[in-house]
């Protein structure tokens, strides 16, 4: 689920400002799922592997592009935070292999 924003905003912002909000709504899984998405989403277009593409196609292709194995990929894109803290600290780990994949 994607909401147009009327300004430039950083990624790790928006997903921690959604996260928070999904806490505070106690979401966890919903916000977990749309980080997923997001991040699956924006991997898929910086690596230019089509729309068609699989959740598994994506990891695939990170893992290739940055020369790690498959399963850290793996790990982290389905990783299932149960806490609040643990979703943020989630994103953020989303959102540096988001940065590691475009700046290489």
């Amino acid at each position: 689920m994607f909401e147009p924003l009327p300004v430039v905003v950083k990624a790790v912002e928006t997903a921690e400002g959604r996260a928070r909000l999904y806490q505070d709504s106690h979401a966890l899984d919903r916000a977990r799922d749309s980080l997923r998405a997001g991040t699956l989403v924006r991997l898929a277009q910086a690596l230019r592997v089509g729309p068609q593409a699989t959740a598994d196609d994506v990891v695939q292709a990170v893992a290739r592009h940055l020369g790690r194995p498959v399963r850290d990929i793996s790990g982290l894109i389905q990783e299932r935070p149960s806490t609040a803290t643990r979703l943020v600290q989630w994103s953020q780990e989303l959102d540096k292999l988001e940065n590691e994949v475009r700046t290489r």
